[in-house]
């Protein structure tokens, strides 16, 4: 298989794909387009050659939405069949995987808010997670980056596992 080609593209010669199978709520659409006015675009959209997008729709909308028009995309050129699975496969993959919850804690825990922010985290799913799932061996959460409060925990005699105190 050739490598990636990636090539800039104007976004108006790009299309939506109409038979696109995933839909994107305005949450999923603020998240990426949070990443997008942060990181900027740093990964390609996946086009058929006649510029139908089938893999990154959802992102190209955002880009749209933020008055981008220039965008780097990788043309797939197999067949119809295969664009269909490709665009299945890009979605169903991420979907499959889970989140280890004490790594993605302690990663919430040491990033500022607004990087936090731009990676699609609300307010609340940040402290929820960080005070849920931060393991004892770390140190205390940097709530106060959050929401400007500091929590005390109280710590499990049976598993020593600490908890928020309520």
């Amino acid at each position: 298989m050739p490598g990636l080609t990636i090539k800039r593209t104007a976004e108006s010669a790009l299309k939506i794909d109409p038979k696109n199978a995933r839909k994107h709520g305005r949450r999923n659409l603020d998240a990426i387009a949070g990443s997008l006015k942060r990181f900027g675009q740093r990964a390609p959209l996946v086009v058929r050659p006649d510029g139908t997008v089938i893999g990154g729709n959802a992102t190209l909308q955002c880009m749209r939405e933020l008055g981008m028009v220039e965008v780097d995309v990788v043309e797939f050129d197999g067949t119809d069949q295969e664009a269909a699975a490709l665009a299945l496969s890009l979605n169903r993959a991420a979907e499959l995987a889970a989140w280890n919850d004490e790594q993605l804690a302690e990663t919430l825990a040491g990033l500022d808010r607004d990087l936090a922010l731009a990676a699609g985290w609300l307010e609340d799913e940040l402290r929820k997670t960080i005070l849920d799932f931060q393991p004892a061996t770390l140190e205390q959460p940097r709530l106060d980056k959050i929401d400007g409060e500091q929590e005390t925990y109280v710590k499990c005699p049976e598993c020593g596992h600490e908890f928020p105190r309520t």
